[in-house]
């Protein structure tokens, strides 16, 4: 017997999930508009200017320095 799975393609696999890749990106797309864009370009923007010590804080780190 042979080791290989004659019903396994993997180049029709992989066009499959391309195409539904692909498909879901579009989808995507379509529902958001200009303003969602423009929202997520200002919340980066916001997200751009916090200062590094409120960063450290939101990912618990301290000023204190170990002993």
């Amino acid at each position: 017997l042979s080791d290989e799975d004659p019903s396994f393609d993997p180049s029709a696999d992989m066009l499959i999930h391309d195409f539904d890749d692909e498909q879901t990106l579009d989808e995507e797309e379509a529902m958001s508009n200009e303003d969602s864009i423009g929202n997520e370009l200002d919340d980066l923007q916001k997200e751009s200017e916090i200062p590094v010590e409120e960063l450290l804080a939101m990912y618990g780190y301290s000023k204190e320095t170990p002993s």
